[in-house]
């Protein structure tokens, strides 16, 4: 019988006994069904071991001198960062009272010694498969609250706004002067826009999510592909001065979607537009790729930076970082994370440089489209 599972990481169970030859037992089962061990003697060094790394399982020996496994259970579950780390106690003693205590604790099960290495082996997999999918339902939980955040905070401002300078020229469009009329109208403009790039953002990361894009590959020159997005966004980079060019130092095509490719190239160079200041430059181009069957392209910026303790949360759904424009530019950063996932989708990378003050570096990578011989 196989008793290996596919995790989507490896899991790290922390064995505590104090009794050498059942620790090594356990290792030794649990190393050949492809976990990573952790040991511990005492429940002094067990609670030292979880608050050095945070195991993904415990198996806890009841009976130990000092500090016993209710005491230690008792610990972890009181404290917030270990309380959800499943808990299996291995126990000599199958009386109920000590399992219905266990179990009052807060562990998630018990196996009696001398146990059966096909019963623990069940019993660790499916606490792990429960913990995992756990863990995968609150991400899904915080992404799907972000989502409607979005919906619900940055959709409605635009709208309010727009919704406001509406009425007022409704109801005193004769009181205004031309300039008054004018500058209303830019206004709505504006807000319209972002309205506009949040609604399409959100639609094409909506359709993503449920697999509608149809994800079709063809080979695309880089370099007539690039300077046609550069021409797109050209007169909004003339707005504010912006120096907007290429620079393609490959002669390689992609093998990418198209309509992807515009996606992701649309949101990288806006956002550079957005946090670039008046006579900044922007570079847009490709270069060569240390892995031979890919190509990596670049914008390239001279804005604002991104502040160092903003950095992990770019491309992340559940976590909020919103940052205003150098001419008050609104945004979501739903951009970037429809740009990661469609970046994916090639099976290639994307990642950044940044430095606050100096400027923002965004790096991705597509396979390179092999001619036939």
């Amino acid at each position: 019988m196989n008793d290996k599972i596919e995790f989507k990481k490896k899991p790290l169970i922390l064995i505590v006994d104090d009794i050498e030859a059942n620790i090594q037992l356990l290792a030794t089962m649990l190393s050949d069904s492809g976990f990573d061990i952790g040991v511990a003697y005492s429940g002094s060094e067990a609670l030292d071991a979880v608050s050095s790394y945070k195991p993904d399982l415990i198996l806890l020996d009841i009976m130990m001198p000092e500090m016993d496994g209710f005491e230690v259970a008792k610990v972890l579950k009181n404290n917030e960062f270990t309380k959800s780390i499943p808990i299996i106690f291995l126990t000599a003693k199958a009386d109920i009272s000590d399992i219905t205590r266990g179990f009052d604790i807060g562990a998630s099960d018990y196996i009696t010694k001398p146990f059966q290495s096909q019963e623990l082996l069940a019993r660790v997999n499916t606490h792990l498969k429960l913990k995992f999918l756990m863990e995968e339902l609150i991400q899904m939980n915080n992404v799907r609250n972000r989502f409607f955040s979005i919906i619900s905070h940055d959709l409605k401002n635009p709208f309010s706004g727009i919704l406001g300078l509406a009425e007022m020229l409704a109801q005193d469009a004769s009181k205004l002067s031309t300039e008054e009329v004018q500058h209303t109208g830019q206004v709505m403009h504006k807000s319209a826009k972002v309205l506009y790039e949040l609604l399409e953002n959100l639609l094409e990361w909506s359709r993503s999510q449920i697999g509608t894009i149809e994800f079709r590959q063809h080979p695309l020159d880089l370099n007539d592909y690039i300077e046609k997005s550069i021409s797109i966004y050209q007169l909004k980079a003339d707005q504010k001065q912006i120096s907007l060019r290429s620079f393609i130092n490959t002669n390689s095509k992609v093998f990418a979607d198209n309509y992807m490719l515009n996606t992701i190239l649309r949101n990288l160079i806006g956002n550079a537009i957005k946090f670039t200041p008046e006579g900044g430059v922007i570079l847009v181009g490709a270069t060569t790729c240390e892995d031979s069957s890919m190509v990596k392209l670049f914008v390239k910026d001279s804005g604002i930076g991104i502040p160092e303790d903003s950095k992990e949360k770019i491309f992340r759904l559940d976590t909020k970082f919103v940052r205003t424009g150098t001419n008050q530019e609104v945004g979501t950063g739903l951009g970037l994370i429809l740009t990661k996932e469609l970046v994916e989708k090639h099976r290639g990378s994307i990642w950044f440089e940044s430095e606050e003050g100096k400027g923002t570096t965004f790096y991705f990578t597509l396979p390179k489209f092999e001619e036939a011989n």
